[in-house]
C-alpha cells in the first residue's frame, strides 16, 4: 500500500511492538484530548477459523492516533467478534489513560446490548458483562 501511494519502494518496515504509544509522551498527548472516537471492526475467515479484530482511534477532530489490530481464533459469531472487538479497544483506550470515548461498532444489536444494564444467559453474556465493566471507567461514552 505504501509503495502504491508514493511510487517508491519499501525498503525496511520498523516497529517497536507498539511501545511508541504507550510511551509517556503519548499518554500525555492523550491526557489532553477531549474526547476520542473508538471504532471497533472486524473481519470473519470462516474458511480459516480465524478473524481480524480491529480498532481505529480518532481524537475530536477525526485525525486518526492510532490503529490496532489482532487475530483471533476460533471464533464464528459476528456478535461475539464484535464485542471482543470492543473489549480490546477499551482495554487499549484504558492503557492510554483516555477519559472520554466515543464507542462506534457495526453490529447495532450489541450496542443496543450494551446500553441497557440486563444480564444475558446468551453465549455474549459474560462478554457483554465485561465490556460494560470496562465502559464504566471512562467519564463519558
Amino acid at each position: 500500500m505504501v509503495e502504491t501511494k508514493t511510487s517508491l519502494k519499501l525498503k525496511c518496515l520498523r516497529f517497536d511492538n507498539g511501545g511508541e504509544y504507550v510511551n509517556g509522551g503519548f499518554k500525555k498527548y492523550c491526557a489532553t484530548l477531549g474526547f476520542c472516537k473508538l471504532n471497533v471492526n472486524v473481519a470473519l475467515f470462516f474458511d480459516l477459523r480465524k478473524v481480524g479484530v480491529g480498532v481505529v482511534l480518532t481524537n475530536e477532530k477525526g485525525k486518526v492516533l492510532v490503529t490496532v489490530s489482532k487475530a483471533e481464533h476460533e471464533l464464528n459469531e459476528p456478535e461475539l467478534v464484535e464485542l471482543l472487538a470492543m473489549l480490546r479497544g477499551l482495554q487499549f483506550s484504558l492503557h492510554l489513560g483516555l477519559s472520554k470515548i466515543v464507542l462506534e461498532s457495526d453490529s447495532l444489536l450489541m450496542l443496543k446490548a450494551l446500553s441497557t444494564n440486563e444480564d444475558s444467559l446468551s453465549i455474549q453474556g459474560n462478554l457483554l458483562k465485561e465490556v460494560r465493566s470496562l465502559l464504566s471507567h471512562f467519564e463519558d461514552y
